[in-house]
């Protein structure tokens, strides 16, 4: 019996041919998979972008998760830009974020995070052009927003800066960092009573936004309504132990008080967390010397106003005092 008339080699035959062309369509879409994975990438980037600009963000951050899975060089490099941002490694983020940029011209993530990274190293022209592109891939990514309001609030643009977080605000009501640094905008401008409201709404948002009760603090402090600003400097300190400018102000209330040890107590706290920034430094001292005049110490006084000079001098008002201590006036 030859081959072809037994029903069994020729099933055997069948199924085996039938597995090679299985097998080969398997491979084939594997390869085109492999093939397309950055293409493929791109065009849920875009995808995604399009939901965010519809105000489908669910549906954008999964399409964005999707892409990183299809593209492991843009994961690792986007996942850099982020991280060194994180870490306050702000050159290392604008190569990083600019990297990104280079894999993939569409993700939108990369110009507001290299954004972000421009304002802090003083580039806020660079920044809004990023910010701005972020908004032309996407309308309505709040992050977008807020980036470009701050970058404004650098450039003393209040009115768009106060637009641009309006903005951030309106798409993303929950986010507590737009509302704070709308009322930082609005309390360099002499809008009180609407940076404490932005403040008090960060506080609500987030229990323990330590900088949100530090600044509303210092506006109780210049309205004298030192019963709140002992309550909030008190709970800043509460949550942030370790930063310096939270002792300064509340050395200042005390101050202002006529508590004048623990308001020297609270400026040498601040001058032993203070950093490497020798404006912050001059100030502490200045107004450490200046107190010291008011307890009649004017040798601790004198001392402390020439380190604050030192630190500073272009310090006018320090000068000033300085003068008066060396004649023992006391400063008001």
């Amino acid at each position: 019996m030859n081959q072809e008339s037994n029903p069994k080699s020729s099933t055997f035959f069948l199924l085996s041919k039938g597995k090679t062309i299985f097998v080969a369509t398997i491979a084939g879409l594997l390869f085109l998979i492999y093939m397309w994975r950055a293409p493929l990438s791109s065009i849920l980037i875009e995808f995604g972008n399009a939901q965010y600009s519809a105000e489908n963000n669910a549906l954008g951050m999964a399409s964005y998760r999707l892409a990183l899975i299809l593209n492991s060089k843009l994961k690792a490099i986007a996942n850099q830009c982020q991280s060194a941002n994180a870490q306050q490694q702000f050159e290392q983020a604008i190569s990083y974020c600019s990297e990104t940029i280079e894999i993939e011209p569409n993700y939108v993530s990369a110009y507001f995070s290299r954004g972000f990274a421009y304002i802090q190293q003083g580039q806020s022209d660079l920044a809004i052009s990023d910010c701005n592109k972020a908004l032309e891939l996407a309308s309505k990514y709040w992050s977008a927003y807020y980036c470009l309001g701050l970058a404004y609030s650098t450039f003393e643009n209040s009115d768009m800066a106060i637009e641009s977080l309006n903005k951030a605000i309106e798409l993303n009501p929950n986010i507590q960092v737009a509302y704070f640094t709308r009322g930082l905008v609005y309390d360099a401008h002499g809008n009180t009573n609407l940076a404490i409201a932005d403040y008090t709404k960060t506080i609500e948002i987030d229990p323990n936004y330590s900088k949100a009760y530090g600044y509303r603090g210092v506006i109780y402090t210049t309205q004298k309504n030192y019963e709140l600003a002992f309550l909030d400097l008190n709970k800043a300190i509460e949550i942030n132990p370790d930063y310096a400018d939270f002792y300064t102000w509340r050395g200042n209330a005390f101050a202002d008080t006529k508590e004048f040890n623990q308001a020297i107590a609270d400026y040498q706290k601040a001058l032993t967390l203070s950093n490497n920034l020798m404006v912050e430094k001059s100030y502490t001292f200045c107004v450490q010397g200046i107190t010291y005049t008011k307890t009649g110490d004017f040798e601790l006084a004198i001392a402390s106003l020439e380190q604050g000079i030192k630190q500073d001098p272009a310090n006018e008002w320090c000068k000033m005092a300085l003068e008066n201590a060396r004649q023992g006036i006391p400063t008001p």
